[in-house]
């Protein structure tokens, strides 16, 4: 926390999921009051307050507007490891664009316009080896539709007098949670290798810069529209393995052929198998702490290892 920064109430709908956790931890320590929503009473440990909300059901508690600095829409039906069925898909789709829906109602309907910061993802972009950014035009697959969607309906606060940042969210890499501990595990195990070719680009960022980006953008009133949220250094899958296979002092010589990915897992296997090149956010001011694929998997994978927290 700087010297400047002036305490702000941060409503997180999506409290309970890896980056609602980590978010709002990160917000209490420097200061700030946390207010979380959930479908259940049960208190949040990272939250100052719980406002029961249910999007399927019940508007957004407009009555949170008047006193937030911000709203940080971090929910999302998790895309792994269910396969996506019909009624998965529809989960996936509903539990991002109804519960953003639902804000951006609230913000259409009342007098305050405490800015939006919307989670998206990187499936925004096509599938493709080539280096995008935020320049580059929308993919046509099933979760590039499910993004555009997501991000229309979070940027249409825009026209309400609202700022909105929408955050690209590549892979994150955290010791305990999401999908790198199921990454890593084959490689613990010494059965690790490649998935598919292995040449696939894998676009990352470590848990502490996706907190980061995260408050920069809640922060910077002159920030709106889409952010990625990946580090410098996207990776192919191949050398992704390897890097933490030695780090790890594990081999990485078994390979999982693509059509094996693909029979267990359908259409979820475009997680493992597409190809995400993605550029890191361009002329702001953040400075990563792990801009590198080898700091960050050192840190998350060297036992007793941590970096200390940048100022």
């Amino acid at each position: 926390m700087t010297l400047e920064h002036s305490p702000k109430r941060i409503v997180i709908v999506g409290a309970r999921g890896l980056l609602g956790q980590a978010v709002s931890a990160a917000l209490r320590a420097r200061g700030d009051t946390v207010i979380a929503t959930s479908r259940t009473s049960q208190k949040l440990p990272n939250a100052d307050s719980t406002v029961l909300w249910n999007p399927q059901e019940e508007s957004f508690p407009a009555d949170l507007l008047p006193t937030a600095d911000a709203i940080c829409n971090l929910a999302g039906e998790p895309l792994a490891p269910k396969r996506w069925t019909v009624e998965q898909k529809r989960k996936i789709r509903a539990s991002r664009i109804l519960t953003t829906h639902k804000i951006t109602d609230a913000l259409r309907a009342g007098p305050h316009h405490p800015a939006l910061v919307n989670a998206s993802a990187i499936g925004y972009y096509p599938v493709t080896d080539a280096l995008v950014d935020t320049e580059s035009p929308a993919g046509t697959d099933f979760l590039a539709d499910v993004c555009v969607e997501w991000e229309r309906t979070a940027r249409a606060a825009e026209a309400y007098g609202s700022r909105v940042v929408v955050l690209r969210t590549g892979i994150v890499l955290d010791r305990e949670a999401g999908v790198f501990p199921l990454m890593m595990l084959p490689i613990k195990l010494g059965v690790g290798g490649r998935l598919g070719s292995g040449k696939q680009w894998v676009s990352w960022i470590h848990i502490d810069d996706a907190v980061g980006l995260i408050l920069y953008a809640i922060d910077t009133q002159s920030l709106h529209g889409p952010l990625n949220l990946v580090a410098p250094e996207p990776m192919q899958q191949e050398p992704f393995t390897r890097a933490a296979a030695r780090i790890l002092h594990r081999p990485a010589f078994i390979p999982t052929p693509s059509v094996f990915i693909t029979t267990v897992l359908g259409e979820t296997s475009t997680l493992l198998l597409d190809s995400h090149r993605i550029a890191a956010p361009q002329g702001i001011r953040f400075r990563f702490r792990f801009p590198t694929l080898e700091s960050a998997l050192t840190d998350l994978l060297t036992p007793g290892h941590r970096e200390d927290v940048a100022s």
